[in-house]
């Protein structure tokens, strides 16, 4: 990381139930959190001079309490909670919709980093998110259903007699076997929901024009082969929810 001691710098932790991101200087650090994690995460933030203004969404209270702390321990003062940021910011107006998640909006607010509205953003994770931003940076809402591993587990746990295989990589539509009928299906009902959703909000919200396609999560770089051909532009960003953070960083008002 290089050393800018004439102006603050910005970078983003992202905490998840199982990991934290941190997004600095164009490069993604990642920690699960483990029972050595505190220790990692300390020697790391060591390195970083105080000049830095981080942003910080958590879905975790206690490793949220610890990083406070640790930032603090090393006179990283500058730290602002996510919630806060989405408040004050006014690029992007969220007035249209209720109840929207926070990585729904930091999503939105990555994908407009990089380009002009209208578009549309995919997370792949717990739960698929469908989200669309208009022209004029205002988000019109979306979508939820249930991602990859929450439809191979609810499967398992609704049925008498279906297992819950490890998700592997495959491309066969008709498995050879239980556990491959089960991939295939989930996978394929995935992708299949988000090009039907993409279309139709196309369809009612952009009189039926193509807008970018911005894909995130967990297991995107898994469903996006079975997306391409069906959308277009197609824009695979591993770290949107993170680059959403920095773009409310450094749009914060003076």
């Amino acid at each position: 990381m290089t050393e800018k001691k004439d102006k603050d710098n910005f970078a983003a932790v992202d905490v998840g139930n199982s990991r934290i991101k941190v997004l600095i200087d164009g490069e993604t650090i990642s920690f699960e959190i483990k029972e050595s994690w505190v220790e990692k995460f300390s020697s790391f933030i060591s390195k970083i001079d105080n000049h830095y203004i981080i942003g910080i969404s958590s879905v975790n209270e206690k490793v949220n309490a610890e990083i406070l702390k640790i930032l603090h321990s090393n006179e990283i003062t500058n730290s602002l909670p996510v919630p806060e940021l989405l408040d004050e910011q006014e690029i992007i107006d969220f007035s249209n919709v209720s109840g929207m998640g926070t990585d729904r909006k930091l999503g939105i607010a990555g994908a407009a980093a990089e380009a002009e509205p209208p578009f549309i953003t995919v997370d792949c994770g717990t739960a698929v998110t469908v989200n669309a931003l208009d022209e004029g940076n205002i988000c019109l809402g979306g979508a939820i259903f249930p991602g990859l591993h929450t439809q191979i587990r609810a499967l398992h746990e609704f049925t008498s007699a279906l297992p819950c295989p490890e998700y592997r990589k495959t491309n066969a539509a008709a498995g050879r076997n239980t556990e491959e009928a089960i991939l295939s299906g989930s996978l394929h009902s995935v992708a299949g929901g988000i090009i039907q959703l993409v279309r139709n909000i196309e369809l009612q919200e952009f009189a039926g024009i193509s807008v970018p396609v911005y894909v995130t999560g967990g297991y995107a770089e898994e469903v996006i082969p079975f997306l391409k051909g069906h959308l277009f532009p197609l824009i695979l960003n591993k770290s949107l929810v993170s680059d959403g953070i920095l773009f409310l960083l450094k749009n914060l008002k003076k």
